[in-house]
């Protein structure tokens, strides 16, 4: 890990001491400064007190177990990090977990140090990428409220931070994108003729890695961004020449106007993959 990193705090909730030294140990090494927590009550308490970057927490706990602790971190900080410790053979249970907001998950005993870094990583990298979309999207709401003049400078300030962005951003209408930055054409090889008023379905294989039909997915995908939830997920496209590589991607609903509009925000994981 960075150096980036050694300003951290890390939450490890579990009620075996030893797990929690474990842990704890590991994630000195990577710089972090470690707090512990017993149970899921005294897990709220010292999130309240230290505001940690990101929380490791058993599920199978007394006074307040795991999936009663993980909804109430929820509601208090949406955007935190949470990854849970599973027993082997509690797949069921961490799957549970996700869909009450966990970001990902480890199994015990966590000894391998190279496993649980790619995990940090992963997370860590996803909540910079909503902590970005955020800044765009008040940025992007800020530009709807101007008027006149004071609307043509925002204006040229969005379309700085836009097109200076480190990350390729989409902007979609009626599954049509209507408008994309530098790094995006860079990204995909092509053109803005070439890419513009296309679907981002049209870059994508027949199948995505998990053997799921890229068109189901993707339909799916843009209902429930258009509903309102956002959607972070993977997906795997093809430049013109064939060339295949992988995304990371933050997609979420804008309105403008009563017109409802899709934000896409990638960025290329195909080394990150390519090393898992």
């Amino acid at each position: 890990m960075s150096n980036t990193d050694t300003a951290r705090k890390v939450l490890v909730v579990d009620d075996e001491e030893l797990v929690r030294k474990t842990i704890g140990a590991i994630f000195e090494e990577f710089g972090f400064n470690v707090i512990e927590a017993a149970n899921g009550q005294e897990g709220l308490q010292v999130f309240s007190r230290e505001s940690p970057d990101i929380v490791f927490t058993d599920l199978r706990m007394p006074i307040m177990n795991g999936f009663t602790f993980i909804t109430r971190l929820k509601e208090i900080s949406p955007d935190t990090p949470v990854i849970v410790i599973s027993g082997v053979g509690d797949v069921h249970d961490a799957v549970e977990a996700i869909r009450l907001g966990a970001w990902d998950y480890v199994t015990k005993p966590v000894e391998m140090i190279e496993c649980l870094d790619i995990v940090i990583q992963r997370v860590m990298e996803r909540a910079r990428l909503i902590a970005e979309n955020k800044l765009y999207q008040e940025h992007l709401e800020e530009l709807v409220k101007q008027r006149t003049d004071e609307l043509r400078d925002s204006e040229i300030r969005f379309r700085t931070l836009f097109e200076s962005a480190n990350d390729a951003i989409i902007l979609i209408h009626n599954d049509r994108i209507i408008s994309c930055n530098r790094k995006t054409l860079e990204l995909f090889r092509c053109s803005q003729n070439e890419i513009l008023n296309r679907t981002m379905l049209s870059f994508s294989p027949l199948r995505q890695p998990s053997g799921v039909f890229s068109r189901d997915a993707h339909e799916e995908r843009m209902i429930v961004a258009l509903s309102g939830c956002p959607q972070f997920y993977e997906w795997r496209y093809s430049r013109s020449n064939e060339e295949i590589f992988d995304v990371e991607i933050s997609l979420n609903r804008l309105e403008f106007h009563g017109d409802l509009f899709l934000q896409a925000i990638m960025r290329d994981i195909t080394d990150r993959k390519e090393v898992q």
